[in-house]
């Protein structure tokens, strides 16, 4: 069954990250795509085993709490198209894409668009069994993608139970399939998925699906107005403002959250964007609608654990360090 929940509060902010959670963040790069990730547990610890060492078609990743995201800037320099199905095997955790925010339990299954931002959050240890995909393959058994992303699946019900077991059951064989092996399985699993996915798509209303999609749309558009208000974006849209309201309810979210971290990931893409380097932290923040300025600070950190000078000086580089 489908369901969405609130997202837990984000980790406690650190303003450097220690030599580990480099070299973590270096291993998930290695081994995904481009992507960031801060921990402030003090004892962490991370392990990634390739199914088919060299790949990364199915992954099983053992770690402890943590925040993990790949936003506007990670997808421009490594525009991968890529879903990554995940399997929940255990530890509980939180995924926000799409404006949708969903609790992760052992046994739950979802998946998400590397071509577009996303956030993973996990409270403590867990353990997670990836299966990337190329979007294009699933997208021919599951079209408009994005309505299906950031959603709870039961992975130990129905068709759902079968997909999952499936990827599980394929990670468990894959040395003796081999990289070619395993490339001939995506289609299969691409149709197991579209079954899962059928089953439980009776229970979002297509016509709400595709009015968040335009609200959605048109709120992006006029993102940068200070003074915009979501009646007159009802009003343009033709829908009532309690269906607006109701729309983004759905979705796991609300208009004015919604808003509020759109806004503030177009600050922190521009704040890294070298063609903005020499204009002023809060020209960009005005730019994007923040009249109060302490306000958007106070915003920033809580969203990505550091003040918005802090996150335009972090380097992306870094040395390589072992990670077992």
């Amino acid at each position: 069954m489908v369901s969405q929940q609130t997202a837990s509060p984000l980790l406690a902010e650190q303003s450097s990250d220690p030599p580990r959670i480099v070299a973590w963040r270096d291993r998930l790069r290695s081994s995904f795509f481009s992507l960031d990730t801060s921990s402030s547990s003090e004892s962490f610890f991370g392990h990634v085993k390739e199914a088919v060492p060299g790949t990364r078609d199915l992954t099983r990743v053992e770690s402890t709490a943590q925040l993990t995201w790949r936003s506007y800037s990670h997808i421009r320099r490594d525009p991968q198209e890529i879903i990554m199905l995940a399997i929940q095997v255990s530890g509980n955790g939180f995924l926000d894409q799409d404006g949708r925010q969903i609790r992760l339990e052992a046994g739950d299954f979802s998946f998400v668009d590397t071509t577009r931002p996303y956030k993973l959050y996990f409270e403590g240890p867990f353990e997670q069994q990836a299966f990337c995909i190329p979007r294009k393959v699933l997208e021919r058994q599951v079209p408009c993608l994005s309505r299906y992303t950031a959603r709870r699946y039961d992975g130990r019900r129905g068709t759902v139970a079968v997909a999952a077991g499936f990827i599980l059951n394929l990670a468990s064989n894959a040395h003796l399939l081999g990289q070619d092996g395993l490339e001939s399985y995506q289609i299969t699993a691409a149709e197991l998925i579209s079954a899962a996915i059928d089953t439980e798509r009776e229970l979002i209303d297509a016509k709400d699906l595709v009015r968040f999609d335009r609200v959605r749309s048109r709120l992006a558009k006029m993102a940068r107005d200070p003074d915009i208000a979501f009646d007159r974006v009802a009003s343009v849209e033709r829908v009532s403002l309690r269906t607006l309201q109701r729309l983004f309810h759905l979705n796991g979210t609300t208009p004015t959250k919604w808003l509020l971290e759109y806004r503030l990931g177009r600050v922190a893409e521009e704040l890294r964007a070298s063609v903005r380097k020499s204009v002023s932290i809060a020209e960009i923040a005005t730019s994007w609608g923040f009249r109060d300025l302490s306000y958007f600070s106070r915003a920033f950190r809580e969203h990505f654990r550091v003040s918005p000078t802090e996150w335009r000086k972090q380097d992306e580089t870094s040395d390589q360090i072992a990670i077992r």
